[in-house]
């Protein structure tokens, strides 16, 4: 049985194995996550001034709609700066780690051998974008957001799913004592625990 070392990745506090290793370790890119708060904050600093050459008459009702503005924009961006700084993506030798979540973190680790396919859908043609990953078992599916170096990142998901598949497939086929069902003596039922041998 593998054990845990006392070795941590930087962003996601991922405790390793000791044959394992850190191959990425990954963080979503930040302006599509704190992108609508900066711009809330923006448009409630700018309105007192605007109002005041556009409309000077309307003054009174800037004033408040601006600090409401300035006030939510504040509040937002440090909420989606809090998003950001919680969401990391972690690539091992072993599996990959998903953790996100800021009141209520939830932290997701796949092994690498039951990774059945990988895909990624660019955002305008750029080299960024999402990467889907579908594994077996229930709640087989999930994404990792808004990855810079896209094509990279993918590739270096399905090589490393590849050499954990070769590593674990073989020691699992050559493990000693697995245990081989024989036809039940009874149609439907087993007489005795004699029935599996080793």
């Amino acid at each position: 049985m593998q054990e845990f070392t006392a070795k941590t990745t930087n962003i996601a506090r991922v405790k390793l194995f000791d044959d394992e290793s850190v191959l990425l370790e990954i963080r979503p890119f930040v302006w599509m996550y704190v992108s609508t708060g900066p711009s809330v904050l923006i448009a409630g600093i700018t309105s007192l001034p605007l109002a005041g050459l556009i409309a000077p008459q309307m003054i009174d009702y800037a004033v408040p709609l601006g600090l409401a503005l300035t006030l939510g924009g504040a509040a937002l961006t440090g909420w989606q700066w809090l998003c950001w700084l919680t969401t990391a993506y972690v690539l091992t030798t072993h599996r990959l780690v998903t953790r996100a979540g800021v009141l209520a973190p939830c932290r997701r680790n796949v092994d690498l051998s039951n990774l059945q396919n990988v895909e990624s859908s660019k955002v305008l043609g750029f080299d960024f974008g999402t990467i889907f990953v579908e594994t077996a078992g229930e709640d087989s599916e999930f994404e990792l957001k808004w990855i810079e170096a896209l094509e990279a990142t993918e590739a270096a998901i399905l090589t490393a799913s590849e050499r954990r598949k070769m590593t674990v497939r073989p020691a699992l086929q050559r493990r000693p004592g697995r245990r081989q069902l024989q036809e039940p003596q009874v149609a439907g039922y087993l007489e005795d625990p004699g029935d599996f041998e080793d």
